[in-house]
């Protein structure tokens, strides 16, 4: 447990995401935050499958979303197969429709997404415990879906397919970047640098309660506010901390005592 001069109040933590959402919506940032390609109206499981096969398709580190939208559209008949039950993996290999080896080799976990469907279509048309959601959606891809299965809550709840307000709580991607961030500037008091996916999930509940507190709409999330600030936390340093217009900072707040009591500690 971290030093009650180290933890914000609640005031301090709604003043805060108040700040990052007002600079977010002043950049023109605001929009509803789903950068899934709008497939066919109409479907249930085969729309749940289109998310799922996304956002793995999307787990590529470093790579821009120009790029991976492009392999995405390549790969669009390939998941049509996968579908209808007409893929082969030997065509694949000899002739793949996507050229980026990453992109191609996605091709394993989008198997085992359709060999596991008996499993993750009981959540179609809608999950019935909104508890076990996110575990079945990373289960039921062998943990290709960590961080990214909020974002399938996030989208589904989004496009209206998935109404339960109650999973709204696992709809909020926790990055290792959005961890870092929230828990330096001290939005979220929980460790950062757990990776379980149960802590996972106490981050998204976390994320969510920031976001209620401050009025910030659900469609917006926290996550994409965060990840697109100018400034970044996870990097502060002394100059950069004296210029910080974050209003409230457990860090700031931290390092200024630690500097009056001769001592300096870096969460």
């Amino acid at each position: 447990m971290e030093d009650d001069i180290m933890t914000l109040t609640n005031r301090e933590r709604r003043e805060n995401m108040a700040f990052l959402y007002q600079d977010w919506v002043s950049r023109g940032s605001i929009r509803s935050y789903s950068s899934l390609p709008q497939y066919s109206d109409g479907f249930d499981c085969d729309s749940l499958f289109m998310e799922m096969a996304y956002q793995i398709f999307a787990s590529q580190k470093g790579v821009a979303e120009s790029v991976i939208l492009q392999d995405w559209e390549r790969m669009k008949p390939t998941l049509e197969k996968l579908l209808d039950n007409t893929f082969s993996i030997e065509a694949y290999a000899l002739d793949p429709p996507v050229f980026r080896n990453v992109s191609s080799a996605k091709i394993i976990d989008l198997i085992r997404l359709q060999a596991t469907r008996e499993t993750w279509e009981r959540l179609s048309p809608a999950p019935t415990d909104a508890d076990i959601v996110v575990d079945v959606l990373h289960a039921s891809t062998g943990g290709a879906l960590k961080a990214r299965a909020f974002q399938v809550v996030h989208n589904m709840r989004l496009d209206g397919r998935w109404t339960d307000e109650v999973l709204d709580r696992y709809s909020y991607m926790p990055t290792t970047n959005v961890r870092l961030r929230a828990g330096r500037m001290g939005l979220v008091d929980l460790p950062t640098n757990e990776t379980r996916f149960a802590d996972l999930k106490s981050w998204s509940r976390a994320l969510c309660a920031i976001a209620n507190l401050s009025g910030v709409p659900v469609h917006c999330g926290v996550d994409p506010i965060l990840k697109s600030r100018t400034i970044r936390c996870e990097r502060c340093d002394a100059s950069y901390m004296a210029c910080c217009p974050v209003p409230h900072c457990r860090y700031r707040r931290s390092n200024s005592n630690a500097h009056l009591s001769g001592t300096y500690t870096d969460l």
